[in-house]
């Protein structure tokens, strides 16, 4: 990785499922979600930043308005956009071609998205 650019070990991606989880209180993950956030808050776990894209953040958005309506579809993307503790990567077409080739040339070692890699 580039110099500044972010290590698997220092970050967590957060996916739809778990954003979903946290506002449906349907979710059979919702307390899960909500105890995760807690200790997240409390510093119960270590991390330097959480991530996610915008290509999340549309499908939680649509999701949790379904679930639970336009008004907590539109405090989750406030809440993300507030927060000093989630970075949203923006997947442009650069970013994506980046992506696709670390992809092809890492596919059997795990790690952390591609996606987040090839993020400047």
């Amino acid at each position: 990785m580039e110099k500044g650019s972010l290590s698997a070990r220092n970050l967590v991606f957060v996916d739809t499922p778990a954003f979903k989880a946290y506002y449906d209180r349907k979710d059979r993950h919702h307390k899960a979600a909500r105890d995760f956030v807690a200790r997240v808050v409390e510093r119960e776990i270590e991390f330097r930043l959480l991530v996610t894209s915008d290509y999340v953040l549309d499908e939680t958005a649509t999701l949790v308005k379904r679930a639970v309506g336009a008004k907590e579809a539109s405090r989750f993307l406030r809440a993300v956009q507030d927060s000093k503790m989630i970075r949203v990567v923006h997947v442009g077409k650069e970013c994506f071609e980046k992506a696709k080739q670390l992809f092809e040339k890492h596919s059997t070692k795990s790690g952390a998205s591609p996606t987040v890699q090839a993020s400047p």
